[in-house]
């Protein structure tokens, strides 16, 4: 996509449809697809707690170094392979933006679909 708010949105609405196809077709989940949502819903447990609990910041700020950590060695590994210094920055920030939507979009799903069911059952 040409730009981040782009992408975005089409891993937004990639998470959201997930779990609807998810629940028509179940043996198509593969174990990766389950580490979005996951992270997205750490991170906010981990950013809510960390307003009271310091050891929640500590978990919260190791979890986003650990991550930002991979992606920068991701991008700076295809930034030598491309010769394209663009990509030392570019890559995770599309990468991060690419797992947070697509988490979130997943998450969104299962919340809109508890409460639509809570309506209609």
């Amino acid at each position: 996509r040409s730009t981040l708010g782009k992408l975005a949105s089409q891993y937004w609405r990639y998470g959201f449809w997930k779990l609807k196809m998810l629940k028509r077709y179940p043996h198509t989940l593969r174990w990766r697809q389950a580490l979005p949502p996951l992270f997205v819903l750490i991170l906010f447990a981990l950013l809510v707690l960390s307003l009271f609990i310091g050891l929640a910041r500590t978990l919260l700020a190791a979890q986003l170094i650990v991550y930002f950590s991979a992606l920068g060695l991701a991008g700076l590994k295809l930034a030598i392979e491309k010769r394209n210094g663009f990509l030392l920055i570019g890559l995770p920030f599309a990468i991060s933006t690419m797992h947070v939507s697509w988490g979130a979009g997943f998450l969104w799903s299962i919340l809109t679909s508890i409460f639509s069911a809570d309506k209609h059952g």
